[in-house]
């Protein structure tokens, strides 16, 4: 049996990889909010930066999605508005004008940003496609399975540099 002596820790170390660009924070007790990235509902992460404006229709999608969840109160916070009426709740707040949901300030900040909304995710909104989407739809188009393709390109190159170079022709 193996005794420790001294300070232990539980802490654990977690990672964050952007989607979009593969940037990659970690660290320890590290949160989502600690590395600056959102996820979406899909699973999808990415920076802040990329986070998309809540228009028109994503708040109307937002509110239909939000009008069961939460209470008037909860909403008015959700989207910094002063009074938001029974009754639109109850039609899931879709017949408000657009100049009455332009006026509206939504506010990312109340939901957590492992369950951002998908209309506000840039790759579920097909705003930034990820390397490995495309990778995946061109396997797809070449009529080929992903084991077909390797295989093909052992093949053909002996060395990582020889694919790299042959790719960047």
């Amino acid at each position: 049996m193996k005794i420790r002596k001294g300070f232990v820790s539980n802490s654990s170390s977690s990672s964050y990889v952007c989607d979009i660009t593969g940037n990659v924070e970690s660290g320890w007790d590290m949160g989502i909010e600690d590395a600056e990235m959102y996820q979406c509902e899909c699973g999808h992460t990415f920076l802040e930066e990329y986070i998309l404006e809540a228009t028109i229709e994503n708040k109307i999608a937002i509110l239909r999605k939000t009008a069961d969840n939460y209470s008037i109160d909860e909403i008015c916070i959700i989207l910094n508005a002063e009074e938001i009426t029974e009754r639109n709740k109850v039609i899931s707040l879709s017949y408000l004008y657009d100049s009455e949901l332009e006026k509206i300030n939504f506010d990312i900040t109340f939901y957590n940003r492992y369950e951002i909304p998908t209309c506000l995710c840039p790759i579920c909104m097909m705003e930034h496609i990820p390397d490995y989407s495309v990778l995946h739809y061109l396997v797809k188009e070449c009529g080929k399975t992903k084991e077909e393709v390797i295989d093909e390109i052992k093949k053909k190159f002996r060395t990582c540099d020889d694919l790299y170079n042959y790719c960047k022709e």
